[in-house]
């Protein structure tokens, strides 16, 4: 599977290539796909030791699985580069994060509501749990039609991984308390970044 190239953004610039889920990986080094109560994660580490890491919500009838359009996720990170980027789909609202701007401390959110409205802030932020904190509101410098182009463009990769991926994807292991309990805390988040100051 070659997912398309994320161009648009102007401060996020996601460069996804991964290759069938399985093919061998040669070619970006490792990849794994691993299923979660809420979520599918497939991973890809390049030649550079950027990793990839796209997370797509998914629903079951105990039969079969697919794609919840309501999370969404991909983030690339490189610690020797300095590089973290990370746009998510939550609910109807799309966040692109950056490294905030040069003599700002953080990371850098734009915030996109379902009503079209686009805000931005910069946030002290735990990215292994994606906890921010002490958040202060910020200019948003992207277009909005951008963020909506890259996330149809998450959203169909998420498509895809979910389709290819189904004959390793157990539907039992869904659990729609723990996705409500995951999806809460985002929602949370959200309610954060709309009240930064």
């Amino acid at each position: 599977m070659r997912l398309p190239h994320f161009r648009s953004l102007p401060l996020l610039i996601l460069s996804l290539v991964c290759l069938p889920l399985s093919a061998k990986a040669d070619a970006v080094g490792a990849q794994s796909l691993d299923q979660y109560p809420s979520f599918i994660e497939f991973s890809s580490m390049s030649p550079d030791s950027t990793q990839t890491i796209l997370r797509c919500g998914y629903i079951s009838d105990g039969k079969t699985v697919s794609l919840n359009p309501n999370f969404l996720e991909v983030t690339q990170h490189n610690a020797g580069r300095g590089l973290y980027t990370r746009l998510q789909h939550i609910d109807d609202t799309i966040i692109a994060t950056t490294p905030a701007p040069q003599g700002s401390y953080g990371l850098y959110l734009q915030i996109l509501g379902g009503d079209g409205a686009l805000t931005a802030a910069t946030c002290q932020t735990d990215t292994a749990t994606d906890t921010i904190l002490d958040c202060h509101r910020a200019p948003a410098k992207t277009v909005a039609n951008d963020m909506m182009l890259n996330d149809r463009k998450l959203g169909m990769q998420c498509g895809d991984v979910i389709s290819q991926g189904k004959s390793k994807i157990d539907p039992k292991l869904a659990n729609p308390e723990k996705t409500e309990e995951f999806m809460a805390g985002l929602r949370k988040k959200i309610e954060m970044l709309n009240n930064a100051k």
